[in-house]
């Protein structure tokens, strides 16, 4: 997972082992866009409660990948090989888990 901030906007990429890019977000004071990168890149979505409802939509739980004060993104394999990336909003009260980003 890579973070990039510029103007206040928060940009979160995710990356497979091999480096290739799996989807991307941007997030700025609780609004989110999914960005039209990345070979997940239909199956990404953001907003409140993103990770409930793609749990809903694949009857899968998701994994945290990236968690800070404000963003967790979840990614959840599916059967055709892709996976479904959620970016929702968060508050991290544990400093050593929120400082940690990946886990």
């Amino acid at each position: 997972v890579y973070v990039f901030i510029k103007d206040g906007v928060r940009y979160i990429q995710v990356n497979d082992l091999n480096g290739k890019v799996r989807g991307a977000f941007a997030a700025a004071n609780g609004q989110f866009l999914v960005l039209p990168i990345g070979s997940d890149a239909e199956t990404v979505s953001a907003g409140p409660n993103a990770s409930a409802l793609t749990t809903a939509a694949t009857g899968q739980t998701g994994e945290t990948v990236y968690r800070d004060n404000d963003v967790r993104v979840t990614v959840q394999p599916l059967a055709n090989g892709h996976s479904a990336f959620a970016a929702d909003s968060t508050t991290c009260s544990d400093p050593v888990e929120c400082s940690t980003h990946v886990q």
